[in-house]
C-alpha cells in the first residue's frame, strides 16, 4: 500500500509541475527564409540547441519545433502564517523567511509547487 501511495504522490507532483511550463511553437513566416532559432517574448532570437533563463526566471530551450520554457522558482502554497516567500529575480532563487525578521529563515514545514 505504501508503494501505491508513493506512486500516486509522484504522479500528482508530475501533473502539477508539467502545468508550470509553456511551449512557443516555431513560426515560419516565409518558406524562403527559414528561421535560425527561436524568438523569445522580448523579440530576441536564440539559436537552435541553445538555452537561456528569462528575466522572470523561466528556463528555456530552443529546438527546431520551438521554445519550451519552465519556471525555476517554486511557488510556496502552504507555509506558517508568520512567514513569507522572498524571490530574488537576479539569481532566480527564493527563500521563506519570517515576516517579522526577513533575515531569519522560516521554521516549520512548507509545501511548494513550480508555478
Amino acid at each position: 500500500m505504501g508503494s501505491f501511495l508513493r506512486l500516486c504522490t509522484f504522479l500528482c507532483f508530475v501533473a502539477v509541475i508539467s502545468g508550470q511550463c509553456f511551449f512557443e511553437p516555431l513560426v515560419i513566416e516565409n518558406i524562403n527564409e527559414l528561421p535560425t532559432g527561436c524568438q523569445d517574448r522580448k523579440g530576441d532570437i536564440h539559436p537552435f540547441g541553445s538555452n537561456w533563463v528569462t528575466e522572470n526566471c523561466y528556463s528555456c530551450d530552443c529546438t527546431k519545433g520551438g521554445a519550451g520554457c519552465c519556471n525555476t522558482i517554486p511557488n510556496i502554497v502552504v507555509m506558517p502564517e508568520d512567514c513569507q516567500q522572498i524571490v530574488d529575480k537576479k539569481t532566480c532563487t527564493s527563500k521563506v523567511v519570517l515576516k517579522s525578521d526577513p533575515s531569519v529563515e522560516c521554521p516549520g514545514g512548507i509545501s511548494a509547487v513550480l508555478k
